[in-house]
């Protein structure tokens, strides 16, 4: 019986204030991912009920921006200057999250208390390869329970000019992927973890505007920052990965979104 395949979206958030860092997203059957799209789509033509539905199915979602309602970004988004423009987008999220069955995967790193305690410099080159350690083992052990093979989908962070920023962190990726991780040796990690691929954010991709909410709430979490008036923070800690087949539950902040200090 061919085992089952799933795709996990993630992006990356820094807070240069707190010097802190991050990797998060959401984990997804790729059976769901079309219907996922189709929701998605469906939510931003009910947004943007004026627009050809062509035009809204084109619109991107970019958290930060909405927070703002960033015309800069893009001019639709004055919609979000009222609340209930934002409640209906995070009421959708959340459907979309629960229809197609989502689980959160991340980890958050201190860079200042961290080299505090160890006596030595963090940067963020270190910081993405110790988040991606902490999830590639949380993500192997997911897909172990469920029977599965997954890939890894990350936000480019390239430009026109320079794909170097994407180049290293694969680099990071394959590195962790060859020698193996405390938790699992790479034979084990290459039997369930399939590669990864880069996407830029113009492409539109429904699995990394859903994963772009994902790093935002939590990264303001570890900062010690209240959400947003409008949020989806509830909706996000109940997807966590929690061990085993569940989400969730008690060991959440260490299988689903770990805060290392």
């Amino acid at each position: 019986m061919d085992k089952e395949g799933y795709s996990l979206f993630l992006d990356e958030t820094r807070n240069s204030e707190k010097k802190t860092s991050g990797i998060a997203g959401i984990a997804i059957k790729n059976d769901n991912i079309s219907t996922m799209s189709e929701m998605l789509n469906d939510l931003k033509v009910a947004l943007w009920p004026d627009l050809k539905q062509e035009d809204a199915k084109g619109i991107i979602f970019h958290v930060t921006d909405i927070v703002r309602s960033n015309i800069k970004f893009n001019k639709e988004y004055i919609i979000f200057r009222a609340k209930s423009n934002k409640d209906q987008l995070y009421a959708g999220l959340s459907e979309i999250l629960e229809k197609n069955d989502m689980t959160v995967f991340g980890s958050m790193i201190n860079l200042q208390s961290l080299g505090e305690k160890y006596k030595k410099a963090f940067d963020n080159y270190i910081a993405d390869e110790m988040c991606m350690e902490e999830i590639l083992n949380n993500y192997a052990c997911f897909l172990k329970c469920h029977n599965a093979t997954g890939k890894i989908v990350f936000e480019s962070r390239s430009t026109d000019e320079n794909d170097k920023s994407d180049r290293i962190f694969r680099k990071q990726f394959y590195k962790i992927i060859t020698h193996g991780t405390k938790m699992y040796k790479a034979i084990e990690l290459q039997e369930v973890i399939d590669g990864i691929e880069f996407i830029k954010k113009r492409d539109n991709n429904a699995g990394l505007q859903l994963a772009d909410f994902v790093p935002y709430h939590f990264m303001r979490n570890f900062c010690g920052k209240s959400q947003q008036k409008e949020n989806m923070f509830k909706t996000l800690k109940k997807k966590r990965y929690s061990g085993e087949s569940t989400k969730g539950e008690l060991l959440s902040n260490v299988f689903g979104m770990s805060y290392i200090k």
